[in-house]
């Protein structure tokens, strides 16, 4: 609010006849009157000073309230290069949109249309594929370790050539849960049982706050060799035991096996709700990000005095890839190497810190932050258009090196993202935008815990088991083809992770299963003539009207009774039975109730029908 003294002073003084009828005198000589005015002298200063802030208050009080400022960031995406041979790529290659330019970061094998041959082994039936589908791995859908997955299961991929030994190789998978049973001669993905399920959910590291995510299985990666199966060097792999869309990169310590060519996918742990599904296999793809490395450095001469600036002239700067670098005083040949910080709150005056401000670097004053003196030199000077770089999917066209080559981008570009001002951090975090960090109520515990990423989950629900010890009891309700799932130790272990930087000091957390009470509802009702598939409307409504139940919400016997009498086709309700397990409890009324951790599965719904006739 912008208000003047004499705007501020009069709004007081209109509101003394509404509070203080009494109150009767308004002259200046009055010592109210005196300390009203000098209340509004005071908001008049507080507004002013408060309008004064420039970019680094903002960025302080951005700070102060937990919001980073994103940086600029190239985008990414997955680019299939289609060779007739095996080619090797070297970190740098480049890939173009037009004039748009993407490279690699990391060299890599790539093959294309080796596989020849895929089998599962240790589930029951195995799979076989085999034909023109392997040229390229597309068109497949098959369940990896089975139905039912169990330890020692896998499959095995036979190729038509061999892996070289010590160079990278990328795998990748595309890769979607399944059910036990149907859906997957459809080709389309079972929806959840349930009605809160919120589908897949990608891993991200950063939201577990160091703790890292822990996968639902552990995949073991081996290949034939002369000596016999050889577990590979598995660098990292994308997948995350095969739960999400992404690539294993690995790498042969030893030579394969003379024409017997090999690869071995076995399950060494598992913890899977969902059987995994894969779609899609390939050694042809290639991780692309959307930047222009500079070919030379550039260099600077520090005074060292405080608060130094030199400008890059970039203002499109992707900031995590700069390096920084001065020369040590007794050996110039040899350099340190300085490291960016968002700013130098932390800095003692010992610390080769910097930081990057619209293409401009900043060094401290001595106190925070040395000052450098002598040669600076900045490398890894990297071009990216940000957020404009998110193209569309098949603009990638062509690689440098070889125009021939057909390359193409099956999915969008994404991830590319502009350079964050303080005003713009602070804006999104005032409109709720930004990431939820801590969890004060039971509402941000559910909010979190249903955010999760890298679980496939139905609903939550939170609630104080004991406010004098501060205990916060969450139970987690896990998507499960049967719609009764159970936290198995790898889900407990991730929720664990994920909430414990995130709940208040002092607090405890037990994460627990829902109690499932299994319901069976029996009803004969009088229905309209005209309505003659009344019994399946109202089997229908029953089951819709019991998906919607959450936690803790049991049967009103009346309620559901009125509910089904007031349907359009229903006449009148002539009996309803409700029968239910021992987990349940029932009321003089008949109602049905439950614990706060308790949920109605469904089982079993008669409805026989009786046509109205005189009574309608």
């Amino acid at each position: 609010m912008d208000r003047t003294w004499k705007e501020a002073a009069q709004s007081l003084r209109e509101k003394i006849a509404r509070l203080y009828p009494e109150w009767n005198d308004y002259n200046f000589h009055d010592p109210g009157i005196t300390i009203l005015e000098m209340l509004a002298w005071m908001q008049e200063n507080q507004l002013y000073h408060g309008a004064q802030t420039g970019k680094e208050q903002r960025r302080k009080y951005a700070k102060l309230l937990g919001v980073q400022c994103r940086m600029r960031c190239p985008g990414t995406a997955m680019v299939t290069v289609q060779a007739e041979h095996p080619i090797y790529l070297e970190a740098g290659t480049r890939f173009y949109a037009d004039s748009i330019c993407f490279e690699t970061r990391e060299d890599q094998m790539v093959s294309e249309g080796i596989f020849q041959r895929l089998e599962t082994f240790g589930a029951e039936p195995p799979t076989v594929l085999n034909g023109d589908w392997m040229q390229e791995g597309k068109g497949i859908r098959f369940m990896p370790f089975g139905k039912e997955p169990v330890t020692d299961s896998g499959f095995e991929i036979q190729l038509r050539e061999p892996l070289n030994q010590g160079r990278r190789n990328r795998l990748f998978f595309k890769i979607s849960p399944a059910y036990k049973s149907s859906g997957l001669e459809s080709g389309e993905e079972p929806a959840a049982a349930g009605s809160g399920g919120r589908g897949n959910v990608p891993v991200d590291e950063s939201a577990y706050d160091g703790y890292g995510y822990y996968p639902l299985a552990e995949v073991r990666l081996e290949y034939l060799s002369e000596d016999g199966w050889q577990e590979a060097a598995v660098e990292r792999d994308e997948t995350y035991g095969m739960v999400q869309d992404g690539s294993i990169c690995f790498f042969l310590n030893t030579p394969m096996k003379r024409e017997d060519y090999r690869l071995r996918f076995r399950l060494v742990r598992c913890d899977y709700l969902w059987a995994p599904c894969i779609t899609r296999i390939s050694l042809a793809m290639v991780r692309v990000w959307q930047q222009e490395t500079g070919k030379d450095g550039l260099e600077f001469f520090g005074k060292g005095l405080p608060g130094q600036r030199f400008d890059c002239g970039m203002r499109d700067l992707c900031q995590e890839k700069v390096i920084v670098e001065t020369s040590v005083e007794d050996e110039p040949e040899q350099a340190v190497s300085w490291q960016q910080v968002e700013d130098f709150d932390n800095s003692v005056p010992e610390d080769r810190h910097y930081r990057m401000e619209d293409g401009v670097l900043v060094f401290g004053d001595g106190f925070h932050g040395r000052m450098p003196e002598g040669a600076i030199r900045v490398s890894g000077l990297v071009r990216t258009l940000g957020k404009a770089g998110n193209i569309k999917a098949g603009a990638i066209t062509r690689m440098n090196r070889d125009a021939a080559l057909r390359v193409i981008n099956e999915a969008e570009v994404c991830g590319g993202t502009d350079q964050e001002t303080s005003d713009q951090a602070l804006r999104n975090a005032a409109s709720g935008t930004a990431i939820k960090k801590r969890a004060v109520t039971d509402g941000d515990y559910e909010e979190l815990v249903m955010a999760i990423p890298g679980l496939r989950l139905d609903s939550c629900v939170v609630f104080c088991k004991n406010a004098q010890k501060r205990e916060i009891t969450v139970v987690v309700k896990p998507e499960t083809a049967d719609g009764q799932g159970q936290l198995n130790q790898a889900y407990k272990k991730n929720l664990y992770r994920y909430l414990e930087e995130k709940r208040l000091i002092g607090t405890r957390i037990s994460i627990q299963s829902p109690i499932y009470c299994p319901v069976s509802i029996s009803c004969t009702c009088f229905v309209k003539t005209r309505y003659r598939d009344a019994g399946r409307l109202v089997e229908e409504w029953l089951r819709a009207w019991m998906e919607k139940r959450g936690f803790g919400e049991g049967i009103s016997y009346g309620e559901l009774t009125g509910s089904v009498e007031a349907l359009p086709w229903v006449l009148e309700v002539q009996s309803l039975s409700i029968v239910s397990g021992r987990q349940g409890k029932r009321n003089s009324r008949g109602d049905l109730l439950l614990p706060p951790d308790g949920r109605m599965v469904l089982r079993q719904i008669v409805c026989q029908v009786i046509t109205g006739m005189g009574r309608e």
